[in-house]
């Protein structure tokens, strides 16, 4: 397991440490999904791969100008235990290990749907995972997974940053 503290995550990410604090101080992320070693008083934050794609995607929500509440709700939507077949891992943590193209789409402030690869998966419920729903939703929000979790895992000096 790779483990980054937040000054390489935010070098990484084009995310200032503020705002990375920002989110895991007001619990953006879900705690059950971030591998965080504790801080002692006065210590650098050190996170894994997985958690620190998370952050860095919550981190860019608000950058958007997306409040607190809504990031919140967001990144509770996209880590629900979406799976690609029934021996896979989660859909987002399968993404940050992988080199794959993914994004995630947020559609009427409920509904999720992952595309991986070109490949849309079918609208969810996060309180019904499971259920594929037909439906299509009046606004959505797409987040580029794929390229987050490329900029924090294989970042390249010679490179512009993300935001750039």
């Amino acid at each position: 397991m790779h483990v980054m503290d937040f000054k390489t995550l935010s070098m990484r990410s084009g995310i200032t440490p503020r705002h990375l604090r920002y989110v895991l101080d007001h619990s953006l992320v879900p705690p059950r999904l971030l591998t965080e070693a504790l801080p002692l008083m006065g210590r650098t934050r050190i996170v894994d791969e997985v958690s620190a794609v998370y952050i860095a995607c919550a981190g860019h929500l608000l950058k958007a100008g997306f409040r607190g509440g809504t990031v919140r709700a967001m990144m509770a939507a996209f880590a629900t235990n979406y799976v690609l077949d029934e021996s896979s891992c989660p859909i987002f943590q399968e993404v940050v290990h992988s080199t794959q193209n993914a994004s995630v789409q947020y559609g009427d402030g409920r509904y999720v749907r992952w595309i991986v690869e070109r490949q849309a998966g079918e609208w969810q419920d996060p309180a019904h995972v499971g259920k594929g729903l037909k439906l299509v939703p009046r606004i959505y929000l797409e987040v580029d997974v794929g390229q987050i979790s490329r900029a924090v895992r294989f970042f390249d000096l010679s490179r512009k940053r993300l935001d750039s």
